[in-house]
């Protein structure tokens, strides 16, 4: 009995430093004197090799451990029995007994293991710990808080003391929501010049004609640019009649010649010079040159129309004949070019220059003033302005769209003037449906080329973004088209109710339809 009671107790010393006094709860124990027969045998720790002597102080801690273990292996008999003698509980009441004891006290390992590992994880990285404790809280509170709204305010109102839940008052939302951050917009602050009008004033009148004008640079070298013709230079059978009205105000004569079919130049006669005119019927697609001598070098223009500009009110493009037929109708004017002044584009002397009032060419500028491309006259942006208005009357004429062209450009315009420190209304999405149809892709857009909208990124921008306020002389600048546009609308609207004839005739196939070998000239109908 006494080598029973040494091996026991050695065995639980063991178990309880690995398992935290636990060991009665896994494999049972036996009574404070010990006992020999068939009880003691029936131990399962009964024939683990041999244990070392411990000391008289742990009998109580036997005693305890031995009334757990009887409820599993059964109860020795009393102290210094040596008949053997066992004593069961009644098998009804012991598995339930079993279980509960087993549920009470694996719930309470697995919390002081908890609790070790939590310690051990503080050790280690504090920040991680701490998040682990607050996510373990949070989700138990929330599992408890759920039985009902009481206990939902009393638990958020400890996981806050705790420092588990932020304070109610960086929870409450504020009234006034935070402003958006300010538009930033790439265009200049400054007008950027008429540079991307040009650009667009150039592709539309070459939609209806050709100025092809050779030119010389300034350098040392002198380098000679000749006339070049976007198509082969030879006439076509066209079958749309055009009347082309010349006037030579240069300083010399210049003899007219008509490409035929076949590409060779046929004499059509001389214009005098100061002030000599020259009149031609010929046909659209029908190529001439004008020159002051032989050589490429004394090509002065090489024209070509393609197509003939609808006729409005100020700009009469058409006449009837007298046999009931109507013929489109082109004038210019070839000038000298004055001393010191250069294309707008290229910086290059050109031979001539060509005067026209219904599809006129970019103006020329003085070399040398530091004019360049950004600076212009007043006169200029009026101009532009002013053209921009016509193509959308010339539109109305054959599509009657400009008058949905010049009220949406016109709300455009009001909501920059109304709204000058907003960049949001000076910032046009070329995406927008509308927006394309209305106004890119007519005549309006000239308009906001002339006043400074530049296109970046897919969209048309004018003035300076974050916040600040759009510059007082483009307020003005946009305030003065807005009274042109306003006046081409009366006048389209005046055309629609059956006034004065604003839109004349047009000649059939004038919309470059009509050309002989070239089918449709494009998707345009101007």
């Amino acid at each position: 009995a006494m080598l029973l009671h040494a091996f026991f107790t050695s065995r639980r010393l063991d178990n309880n430093q690995l398992n935290g006094d636990n060991y009665s709860s896994v494999y049972g124990g036996v009574g404070a004197v010990g006992s020999v027969g068939a009880s003691a045998c029936a131990s399962p720790s009964a024939g683990r090799g041999h244990g070392t002597s411990g000391d008289d102080d742990d009998d109580d801690a036997d005693d305890g451990s031995s009334k757990n273990n009887s409820k599993k292996y059964g109860q020795v008999s009393g102290s210094g029995s040596r008949n053997g003698n066992e004593s069961e509980t009644p098998a009804a009441s012991e598995p339930e007994n079993a279980v509960k004891k087993k549920k009470r006290t694996r719930n309470s390992v697995a919390s002081r293991n908890y609790d070790a590992l939590i310690c051990k994880k503080e050790e280690e990285s504090p920040r991680d710990v701490e998040g682990d404790r607050a996510e373990a809280g949070i989700k138990k509170s929330e599992v408890d808080c759920s039985k009902n709204e009481s206990s939902i305010v009393n638990c958020k109102k400890k996981l806050t003391v705790e420092g588990l839940l932020p304070s109610s008052s960086s929870q409450e939302p504020s009234d006034q929501p935070s402003p958006p951050p300010p538009i930033e917009l790439k265009s200049k602050a400054n007008h950027p010049g008429l540079q991307g009008y040009y650009n667009w004033h150039a592709t539309i009148t070459s939609l209806y004609r050709i100025y092809a004008i050779p030119s010389r640079e300034l350098d040392d070298n002198n380098k000679f640019h000749p006339a070049i013709l976007p198509m082969h230079p030879s006439s076509e059978r066209g079958q749309v009649p055009l009347h082309v009205h010349v006037t030579n105000a240069t300083s010399h004569d210049i003899s007219v010649y008509w490409i035929d079919y076949k590409g060779n130049e046929v004499d059509k006669g001389r214009i005098p010079k100061r002030r000599g005119t020259w009149t031609q019927t010929t046909f659209v697609g029908h190529p001439w040159t004008f020159r002051r001598g032989e050589g490429e070098e004394n090509v002065l223009l090489k024209y070509v129309p393609f197509r003939i500009a609808p006729s409005i009110a100020g700009a009469v493009t058409s006449r009837i004949e007298s046999n009931g037929n109507t013929e489109g109708v082109q004038r210019f004017v070839l000038r000298d070019v004055p001393e010191g002044y250069v294309t707008r584009m290229g910086g290059s002397v050109p031979m001539c220059w060509v005067e026209d009032e219904i599809l006129p060419e970019v103006p020329l500028i003085r070399h040398g003033d530091n004019v360049g491309l950004t600076s212009f006259a007043s006169s200029e942006l009026k101009d532009a302005v002013q053209w921009s208005c016509l193509q959308m009357q010339r539109e109305h004429a054959i599509s009657h769209r400009g008058n949905a062209s010049a009220k949406r450009l016109l709300q455009y315009l009001k909501n920059a003037c109304l709204h000058p420190d907003d960049p949001k209304y000076r910032r046009l999405r070329l995406g927008n449906r509308i927006f394309r149809e209305s106004v890119y892709d007519t005549g309006a857009r000239g308009v906001l080329l002339a006043l400074g909208f530049e296109e970046l990124y897919g969209h048309m921008e004018c003035g300076p973004g974050g916040g600040r306020m759009l510059g007082h002389d483009r307020i003005r600048d946009i305030s003065d088209a807005m009274e042109v546009v306003h006046r081409s609308l009366k006048s389209m609207e005046s055309d629609d109710g059956g006034d004065d004839g604003i839109a004349l005739a047009q000649p059939v196939g004038g919309d470059g339809f009509g050309r002989a070998g070239f089918g449709h000239a494009g998707g345009m109908n101007l």
